[in-house]
Parts: C-alpha cells; structure tokens; sequence
C-alpha cells in the first residue's frame, strides 16, 4: 500500500544533523526561550505546553502564526488543528533541546492562490509529463500538451518537471528532467514551453540502490521526491512494488541541483497483510549509489483505555528496541477526531524499557470540545518507533546524507471494548488518505 509521509530539529531519527543534539542525552539546565512559526494554512486552533512540574497551560499565537513561550529542559508542546471535516491533535513530550533547532526559523509557504498555466513537448505519444511549482502540480499525457497549476505561492517558485515513457507500464520510469529557477509569474500567466528536446533538459542520472533487510512475502516500493530550496516538491518516480534486493535510482543530475536542493528515498515494506510495515527515508543532494537497510519489525503493543471523560483518553505500551530507541509515537485515529502523542528519549532521560505512550488530559487547558476523541467509537491506533531526528518529520535540519527509519502497526480498537483485529495502515505520518501533521517551518516531506 502506498504510504506518504513527513518540528526543525526535534529528535526523531538518529541521524547525524549538524545543529541537531543527542536526543538521548541529560538535557541542558535552565529554561528557555522558544518561538515555533507555522505556515498559514497549517497554524493551530489550540497550542499548549506543559513544563516539569507544571500544570497544561494554553499559549496565545502572534498575528504571525507564531508561538513563543519559555520552556524547561523537558516540556510538552500540545496543538490542535482543524481540517475542516476533521480536527487533529499532536502531543509531543521532548526537550527544550530538541525542539531548539526548530526555534525561530520562519516557514516559507508554499501554497498560494495563484493559477499557472503552461505547455510541454517533445513528449512521445502516450508519454507523461509531470510539472510541479511550489506547492502545485500537474500532469500531461500525450498527445495532450496543456497543463493548469492551481495553488502556487506568490512569489519566487522553482518549476521541475520530467518526462516518462509509456503512462500505462507497470514502472514508469523518468528519462528526462528540466529545472527553472525562481519563477514568479503573475496569476494567470502561461510559463514558455517546457520543451524536453532541446538543451534547457536533461537526462535523468541512474545509480545502483541496494536494500538490506527485506521480509519475504512484504510488499516493498520505494518513491523518489526532489525539493528545491526554495520549497517545491516534485516527485520524481514511483516505483511498483518488487521483491528483489537490487534496483535502479532515478534522480536529478548534479547538473540541475544547487545548495538546500534535496532528494529523498522512501523506502517501504508492508506485510501482507498490512498492518506491520517498516520504513526508511534518506536524503541526499547529488545521484550516487546507495545502500539502505530496513530496520527490524515492530513488537506488538499494548493499547488501553485510560478515561471515557471528559474525552476517550488512550494509551500504548511499547517495548524499545534497539533498531528504534530514539522516540516512539502512537496515533488513535477516528473518523473525525484523532489524537497523536509522541515521547522522545530525551524527555525520558534515555530510552526507556517500555515506551508509554498516553492521551494526556487537556481541558484545563482549553482544548476544543470537538478535539477530544468520543468514547465508544471504533479507533484505528497505529504505534511508530524511530532511530532518528524527531525534526526530520517536519522536514527541519535535514542535511545531505541524512537517514531515518523506523517501523510501525496497526490495528482497530474501540474505546470501550479493547478488542483488535488487523487492518490495513492508515493515515498520518505513515499512511495515505488520513490525517497529517503539521509542519513547523520549513517542510520537505513528501505527502501520499
């Protein structure tokens, strides 16, 4: 099953990020200062933090969409964010250290109201071409040439777009790419042709990937995505789901990238069934050959029911493992109304034996009533462990070379009656079509 996903430099992957810290190490003494900014679209309805000692207490964001408060070395940072058809809550119990890398960095938007128009050729007969700007995209299938982006940012925006071979075959692979950069057209403008003939193209860098680890009977597939600097997202190739330990890299030439462009490989492999899965996700500038190894598969967990008032209140038990000692996340998901909690190493003082994962108590914090997940309500919890920088799922301090991975299960709870069964992974940061977090600042992620 396809999956998607992706605060700057919280620690969820042991990765080694050059302004990042040990996530596992003794936090540093004394408060302080933190600002967390957030792109228009994504700002919270509801933000808290608690610090050690202290009760939950409901923080006022600045006409920025920014968020600014004191924090103790180990603090809890708690947002809500309306979907419009569904309201999301995200816990996270870290440390001032973690979330500093995060701390002042503004968010560059991505998304806007402008509408771009634009032509392609040079793209064989049932050919595709796929054109992305910002936040936007688009495809063509020959002999069709026409393509509309909906959605750009007002203000300089890279263009990338490629051209596969036949749109109908099970792997279509990218031969050719064009990058333009810092475009600004006005609302309704038409970009000059995107022509994949001539010399403002290039072809597509191939490299060997090799992959450790795999499962027999998992369904494997990886995605390449490329994100500028300046934020667009393209993604580059889909591959179909294998079996084979060895495959072929696709991404942009060296010759098209620049500082703060990056690659990323997601890796996944799902069990046959679908409710176990493992990931990995590396990032990197310029093609190269590659050897990445999926971690070990996640134990089972425990879920509970901790309250049915003044909301369902959840909790997971999961033991630590040592492929996955760096955070660990649970997310109980109902139709409308979901509610993630993370724990990170950090705010632990190390990794514990058992990772425990609850729904906190926020009403004295103000939390919206239509926040709180409804008791009695069939729940899809799903429980993620990490090896890597907890800022690297909201695409903060990633750097050239960067790995995360981490491995997950699902499964549908009802808050009243704890029975499971196995379902197919859902949304959230590791599965299509559900909710999503939030970025902080700057986000790279790709969303599925």
């Amino acid at each position: 099953m396809r999956s998607r996903w992706t605060l700057p430099c919280i620690s969820i992957v042991a990765i080694s990020l050059g302004s990042c810290v040990d996530a596992s190490a003794p936090p540093v003494a004394g408060p302080r200062d933190l600002m967390l900014d957030f792109c228009a679209p994504e700002a919270p309805i509801f933000f808290a933090i608690q610090n050690e000692g202290e009760d939950w207490q409901r923080v006022t964001g600045l006409a920025s969409h920014t968020f600014a408060f004191e924090a103790t070395p180990r603090v809890a940072i708690a947002m809500t964010f309306d979907r419009g058809s569904s309201v999301l809550t995200d816990v996270y119990y870290t440390t001032s250290e973690e979330l500093l890398p995060l701390s002042g960095i503004s968010c560059t938007e991505v998304v806007g109201t402008k509408t771009v128009h634009g032509t392609v050729s040079n793209v064989p007969s049932g050919g595709r071409a796929v054109v992305s700007m910002s936040g936007a995209a688009a495809e063509v299938i020959s002999p069709a040439t026409n393509f509309t982006l909906v959605g750009v940012a007002d203000s300089p925006q890279d263009v990338v777009a490629h051209r596969d071979g036949n749109a109908l075959n099970i792997d279509v692979v990218p031969d050719r790419v064009i990058v333009r950069r810092a475009q600004n057209p006005i609302e309704g403008a038409t970009l000059s042709d995107l022509n994949f003939g001539t010399q403002s193209s290039a072809a597509v860098a191939t490299n060997p990937l090799t992959i450790g680890g795999m499962s027999a009977g998992d369904d494997s597939f990886f995605d390449v995505i490329f994100g500028t600097a300046l934020g667009t997202t393209h993604t580059l190739y889909q591959s179909p789901i294998f079996s084979g330990s060895s495959r072929v890299l696709y991404s942009i030439p060296s010759t098209l990238t620049q500082s703060g462009d990056l690659h990323e490989i997601l890796l996944n492999s799902d069990s046959p069934n679908a409710s176990a899965y493992r990931t990995v996700r590396h990032w990197y500038r310029n093609p190269a050959t590659k050897n990445l190894s999926f971690g070990a598969a996640l134990v089972a967990p425990s879920i509970s029911s901790v309250a049915t008032s003044p909301y369902a209140r959840m909790r997971a038990l999961l033991p630590a493992q040592v492929d996955y000692s760096r955070f660990a996340t649970a997310f109980f998901i109902q139709d409308t109304r979901s509610m993630f909690v993370t724990v990170t190493a950090g705010h632990t003082e190390g990794t514990p034996g058992t990772w425990t994962l609850e729904v906190p108590d926020l009403t004295a914090a103000g939390i919206p009533s239509t926040a709180g997940l409804e008791p009695g309500q069939s729940t899809t919890t799903t429980v993620e462990a990490y090896d890597g920088a907890l800022s690297s799922i909201f695409g903060g301090g990633l750097t050239d070379g960067a790995i995360m991975r981490f491995a997950g299960r699902s499964s549908i709870t009802s808050t009243v009656q704890l029975r499971q069964t196995a379902v197919s992974r859902p949304g959230g940061p590791g599965g299509p079509g559900g909710p999503e977090r939030a970025p902080i600042s700057t986000r790279r992620g790709s969303t599925r």
